[in-house]
């Protein structure tokens, strides 16, 4: 009888780790949906990323984005793209010979500043949108 028993507590034991809708076998499956769900969260940010850089830079097939600054201190492309004065974008400049010169007699300096954007390649902060070109104007948090 004893034996009878233990035979039928094991069967049920096994069927409860291993049957279709076992623990092994939901473990599993909870295994793979966090996989899948991981994966479909790092592709949506990969395409924020890529569009935040888009924004920023301009798309390449479409030209530089024409910025519009609103009454409320808020900045969109048209495109769907929201910033706000102060947000921080990333904004990879490397290639740009792009220069300013700060000039000794604005800067109280005993000469002339060059800063060079390509040395900055991130922390970037709005400012603003420039009212001829339509086009981000930017401040390195550096």
């Amino acid at each position: 009888m004893t034996i009878i028993v233990l035979l039928i507590l094991a069967g049920i034991t096994i069927a409860t780790l291993f049957g279709d809708n076992g623990v092994i076998n939901k473990a599993q499956r909870a295994k793979e949906e966090t996989n899948r769900t991981s994966i479909e969260e790092q592709e949506g940010i990969n395409r924020t990323e890529q569009d935040m850089a888009n924004a920023v830079k301009g798309d390449m097939e479409t030209g530089p984005t024409e910025w519009t600054q609103n009454a409320d201190g808020s900045i969109t492309d048209g495109k769907g793209n929201t910033l706000k004065i102060g947000d921080y974008v990333d904004y990879d400049c490397t290639t740009s010979d792009a220069t300013y010169t700060s000039p000794a007699s604005k800067s109280g300096h005993t000469g002339d500043q060059v800063f060079k954007a390509n040395a900055y390649n991130y922390g970037w902060r709005v400012l603003g949108v420039d009212k001829n070109t339509k086009q981000l104007q930017l401040i390195s948090e550096d």
